[in-house]
């Protein structure tokens, strides 16, 4: 499978399947449960497999403070620029699809005075 069709089929799977929406699986103030949503999805491990979900923790994970984040959202950015510029321009536009809906949620929902420093 190209890199486009995994991320697609990731995605398939989330909206078809009964898995619950993102934000729904926010609890607690502690920015390190974002990173290890993010974790879960990334390895497949505890979620299904979701780059793109991965990347939306990790971003919101970067937001809240953890500073175990950076890295995170860095090697999410990388599986994908490691394979070739035809998956770096698709991760390019997935990724700012997935920012955008990780600021809305986070001024939407109202976050920041969840995870005040």
């Amino acid at each position: 499978m190209t890199s486009a069709q995994v991320l697609e089929a990731q995605a398939t799977y989330l909206s078809t399947s009964a898995h619950p929406a993102a934000l729904t699986l926010i609890e607690g103030d502690d920015p390190r449960d974002l990173r290890a949503i993010s974790l879960a999805y990334l390895t497949g491990s505890g979620q299904p497999r979701s780059y793109a979900r991965a990347y939306y923790f990790a971003m919101l994970a970067e937001a809240a403070g953890d500073i175990a984040a950076p890295t995170l959202r860095a090697e999410i950015e990388n599986r994908f620029s490691a394979r070739g510029p035809e998956a770096a321009e698709m991760w390019v536009t997935t990724a700012a699809v997935v920012e955008a809906q990780a600021l809305n949620d986070w001024v939407s929902s109202d976050l920041p005075a969840v995870y005040r420093q």
